[in-house]
């Protein structure tokens, strides 16, 4: 199952010096819209532990990223997805990767372990 989200706003972004009020309304936000967008992608479907996900992040740009700094601008994210999925992150066999095009969203792909056998 592939599922397309928005890329993280800047102010997710560890090296970001933000009040913390703020970033605590940027987390909930990008998490809940997360969790949207992957309700929606699965519909009905069920998930159960072990699943194995593949994350892709496109930046909005070309600059070059530390995939670091992105990977930690993501956990809002991953844990919107973890909540729609109902399979705590803990659980998951996860691995990341920064491209460079198309721009401005992340990819996930979901594999439960009957797919993946």
């Amino acid at each position: 199952m592939i599922i397309e989200l928005p890329y993280p706003s800047k102010d997710l972004n560890p090296n970001g010096r933000i009040h913390w009020a703020q970033l605590a309304r940027a987390k909930k936000g990008y998490r809940g819209d997360c969790a949207l967008f992957t309700r929606m992608a699965i519909g009905r479907k069920t998930f159960t532990a072990p699943v194995t996900i593949s994350i892709t992040m496109y930046p909005p740009d070309r600059r070059r990223r530390d995939d670091d700094n992105a990977i930690a601008s993501f956990k809002a994210g991953r844990d919107g997805v973890a909540d729609a999925i109902k399979v705590d992150d803990a659980d998951w066999d996860t691995t990341y990767r920064v491209e460079k095009e198309p721009l401005n969203k992340v990819v996930i792909e979901i594999k439960t372990e009957q797919e993946t056998t």
